[in-house]
């Protein structure tokens, strides 16, 4: 293992077997950056650009990557455990088999992102942005998705478990999510909204 040091972060470079703890890196600005089976420990990327940013075998702890700009990038086989990626924008990007573990992803830009085989596992999400995403196997499990924007989503295989959805935008359009009947039940103020039902006894039922 080497360690990870601003020097080694520039265009078109491919990194590998990468050990990295506590490394400052705020306001990177690097186009086509590679990193492998590497592991990233409270790294500090907050503010970066990283464009085309490619991921495989990477593990992140605790690492800050808060308003980085990783567009058109490409995750493979990526862990993500208690790191904030606060209004981190994926726009165009493709991820497969990856997890996030207890970590803030809200105002998050997923725009016309493909996820496949991805696991949000208590992660706060508020106001995070799916708009035209592939949901490709992708399980959010006690998520807080408050807010969270899904427009024009494609919905495969995937499932809502124990999540909070309140002021959730979009729900019409996840077409063939999975969700327990508890769940349901907990949310059904929220179904009836999207779906123009009103709960009989309110006022002005019978032209009252």
């Amino acid at each position: 293992m080497v360690e990870l040091a601003a020097e080694d972060l520039i265009d078109e470079t491919s990194l590998s077997a990468i050990k990295a703890e506590g490394a400052q890196l705020t306001g990177t600005d690097v186009r086509n950056l590679a990193i492998a089976q590497s592991r990233l420990t409270r790294v500090n990327l907050a503010e970066s650009r990283l464009p085309r940013l490619n991921l495989t075998d990477v593990e992140l702890v605790d690492c800050n990557l808060s308003n980085v700009k990783a567009t058109d990038g490409s995750f493979r086989r990526a862990a993500f455990t208690k790191s904030k990626l606060t209004g981190i924008n994926l726009t165009g990007s493709s991820l497969g088999d990856i997890e996030f573990v207890n970590c803030l992803i809200d105002f998050a830009l997923f725009d016309r992102v493909s996820l496949k085989q991805v696991t949000f596992r208590s992660c706060q999400m508020r106001d995070a942005d799916f708009s035209e995403t592939i949901l490709d196997r992708v399980h959010f499990i006690e998520c807080d998705l408050a807010r969270a924007t899904f427009d024009r989503v494609r919905v495969v295989g995937s499932e809502m478990r124990h999540c909070t959805m309140s002021g959730l935008r979009g729900l019409g359009q996840l077409s063939g999510i999975a969700m327990e009947w508890s769940d349901i039940l907990a949310h059904a103020e929220l179904f009836a909204g999207e779906l123009g039902i009103r709960i009989a006894g309110e006022p002005g039922e019978d032209g009252d």
